[in-house]
Formats: C-alpha cells, structure tokens, sequence
C-alpha cells in the first residue's frame, strides 16, 4: 500500500521493522530492493539484491536483470558494483560483476574474471562472443580457455573452433598449420567425439584445398578420408554433398551426378526426395544448359519447399536465364558456377 503511494521511506520501516523482528536478515530483501530501485537508490538496492544472492543463487539472472536496466540508465554505476562485488572469494559476486562489466563493455575484464571462477564460465563468454559476431575477442578467450586445467577432448573440440574462426578470417595458413597438428594428436584415437574431429579436420581441410585452387585429386582425397570415418547415415550424406558441390562447381557435372546417385541409394526406400537433392538436379540442370528440366524441377522445388531461404536464390537465376543467347548463358553461368565454388562450406 505505501509502495503503491511512493511513501518509500515507510514501506521500508515497515519491511524493516519485521525483518529485525524475525532476526532474518534477507526477509523482504527483493520488496525492499524493489522500493529502492523505484527511488532511484540504486546502491541501497544493489545491498538487498546481494542479500538475495546470498540467499538463492538462482536469483543470480534476476539481479543481472536488474543491473542491466540501471547500467542502462548510469554506466558509472559499475564503479560501485566493482566495490561490492568484486571478491575473488565470493563466486557469486564475482560473477554478477563480470555480467556487470559486459553490459558496459568492458569485454577484456569480463573475460579475466571468467578466466578465474572456470574453465566452464570462460567457453560460455568465449562462445556468447563468437555467436554476436565478435571472432577476435572469442579468439582471444579460447586461447585463455587452452591455457586452463581441461580434459584432451574439450581442448579438441576448441581447437576445431579456432581452426574454424581462422577460415572465417581468412588465416588459411594458421588453420591448415592447426588443422594439421589436430591430425597428429587424433591418430590411432578411438572416441566417437575425436573421430567427429578427425572428420571435420579433413572437411576443413579440403575446404582449405579448394580456396587454394589445388588439384582436384587433394581435395576428393581428403573427403573420401573423411567418409571412410563416417558412422552413420547422415554423416555420409553431408560428405557426398560436400563431394557433389564441388564436383558441380567445378565442372565435373558427370562425376557430381553419380555422387549424388550414392546420395540417392542410401536413402530409404520410398522416402520422398529431399530439398538438397532436388535442389541439386536443379543446379546441375541450369549448368548444363537444360532449361525445361530445370524450369520443370523449379516447379516440383517451389511446390514441395515454398518457403525454402534457398528459394530466392533459383527464382533469381530461373529469372536470369530467361531467353539469353547461348554465349550470355555461357557466361552468365560460368561466373555463377565459379563464384559458387566456395560458398558451401563457408
């Protein structure tokens, strides 16, 4: 009721007043935080909220909740989070701060903090980074994560990520070198997790390949590698696909044909035809010139997948391709089928 009425200093006394009464020093603590908060008394709240912390660390995401709107309101209020909570001692507080510093950005100090309460809080940053675009910053903390007590497995699956973060920068040299040694240390090894980095490392591997522009036989060798480790279904298939986009991309539309008719053996008996392969026959109709088919497998595509994202992408070459002569087709496809070359795997 004296909430209701912003009499703030009442409401309180009161919740105060019984608090002392029951001994019980974070009784009403998330009422009395609220009343502060709504008086802009932002460090008394902030004392309540810790109290709550200290309670139940399940409220560890409401207060960062709760901080995140005041940060947005005054970012120097951090200088006070980092009195009250920056206690190596206490993991709780140290990592609302840590929380703290990221909504200010201050990413570097976040990152050290994490780096100190585990290995676990560090892959979370490292990995909340990389997903919001920031390769250089989630680099940097999977670096810091290999520095720390971690299991052989764990320091695989991160070393994958950095050889994938270098591709994406376009360190082919540091990725092939990393990629290279993943190799070395996975060998002989049996565990379902270090043989889905065996076969990854050689995907990347290939990929590496192609954007080098190397023999076609380096590239088919390192995938068929990877299908030789492959143990089941659909691992396969992502491989033969990988083995048909290059193989159409680089001309070689008979030998893409046939991998995709291993695609097709594979599948169930009377299972219906799949987006990938139908899309596939699509491309390699346009590439070879045939428009009626392609034209025709447009329709069954639109009509079994129409709200596919690579819909856009066939209505737009389909539009293209509309009555050019021979030689602009030529060209118009040669360029398309080229600047296509990488885009598989990226």
């Amino acid at each position: 009721m004296f909430f209701a009425g912003m009499q703030y200093d009442t409401a309180v006394k009161i919740y105060k007043k019984i608090r002392k009464a029951t001994n019980n020093p974070s009784l009403y603590s998330q009422q009395i935080a609220n009343i502060y908060f709504a008086d802009s008394r932002f460090e008394d709240a902030l004392e309540e909220w810790l109290f709550l912390l200290s309670t139940n660390k399940s409220f560890l995401h409401y207060v960062n909740r709760q901080l995140k709107t005041v940060l947005g309101q005054d970012p120097g209020f951090i200088s006070k989070i980092k009195i009250w909570c920056d206690i190596p001692a206490d993991k709780q507080k140290s990592e609302l701060y840590a929380r703290s510093l990221e909504i200010v950005e201050n990413y570097e100090q976040a990152m050290d903090i994490y780096a100190r309460l585990s290995p676990q809080k560090l892959m979370a940053f490292a990995s909340s980074r990389i997903n919001k675009g920031d390769l250089t910053l989630g680099l940097t903390a999977y670096h810091r994560y290999l520095q720390l007590k971690i299991d052989e497995q764990s320091r695989i699956a991160v070393q994958m990520s950095i050889a994938r973060i270098y591709l994406k920068q376009s360190e082919i040299s540091k990725a092939e070198a990393l990629l290279d040694t993943l190799l070395n240390i996975t060998e002989g090894k049996a565990s379902s997790q270090v043989k889905y980095a065996d076969i990854e490392a050689r995907r990347m591997l290939a990929e590496i390949a192609i954007r080098k522009r190397e023999p076609e036989e380096k590239v088919v060798e390192l995938l068929n590698q990877a299908l030789s480790l492959t143990r089941n279904a659909q691992q396969r298939k992502v491989i033969y696909l990988e083995l048909v986009h290059y193989y159409m991309y680089s001309g070689y539309y008979d030998k893409a044909t046939q991998t995709l008719g291993k695609v097709r053996r594979q599948q169930k008996r009377n299972a219906p035809l799949s987006h990938e392969l139908r899309l596939f026959d699509y491309y390699l109709s346009i590439l070879r010139g045939e428009i009626e088919i392609a034209d025709s497998l447009l329709n069954e595509i639109v009509l079994s997948s129409p709200g596919h994202f690579d819909l856009n992408e066939i209505l737009r070459i389909s539009f293209y391709t509309q009555d050019m002569s021979e030689q602009a087709l030529h060209f118009f496809l040669t360029g398309w089928r080229l600047g296509g070359l990488f885009r598989y795997s990226e």
